[in-house]
């Protein structure tokens, strides 16, 4: 159980808001990409299909093909990853979910034993803030990692 390995629970904590974040910029940015492929793709079937422009200004045909190709190849590709990326998203909410049915099982024994081995404390300062603290550092933790948050179900564990 997660009270038995303190330093999984805050790898798997930290890493969790990490990856998060990431995922998150990286949706963002592959978005705004896609975006201006397709802007692109628009401005290049104007330009191609507009009767006014005048042949020194038109765009040949093959060179038309050609970045069409390209703009339709990369907003494929952009729908593809952040469709990825949702997924990614989609799996750190349910351990998220997980670890919090775990947490929620805790007693106040276990809440004590988790803090004390996580070298938790509190410091309140005078304007009436709480800082926590925790002194432990964190060792090989990836590999024992999937144990908690592992498919099975909790009243199995």
């Amino acid at each position: 159980m997660l009270i038995n390995d303190p330093e999984m629970f805050v790898h798997l904590v930290e890493s969790g808001s990490k990856a998060e974040v990431a995922f998150k910029k990286e949706l963002q940015s592959i978005e705004a990409k896609g975006q201006r492929a397709l802007n692109s793709l628009v401005v290049l079937e104007r330009r191609y299909n507009d009767s006014q422009v005048d042949e020194t200004h038109r765009i040949d045909d093959e060179v038309y093909v050609r970045l069409k190709r390209q703009y339709q190849a990369e907003c494929q590709w952009v729908a593809e990853r952040s469709q990825e990326i949702r997924g990614q998203l989609a799996n750190l909410e349910d351990i998220r979910e997980r670890l919090s049915g775990r947490l929620s099982q805790f007693n106040n024994a276990d809440w004590r034993r988790l803090f004390t081995e996580l070298g938790m404390t509190v410091h309140v300062h005078e304007d009436g803030a709480a800082v926590c603290h925790f002194d432990l550092p964190l060792r090989d933790v990836e590999d024992r990692l999937a144990g908690i948050v592992s498919s099975t179900p909790l009243s199995a564990g």
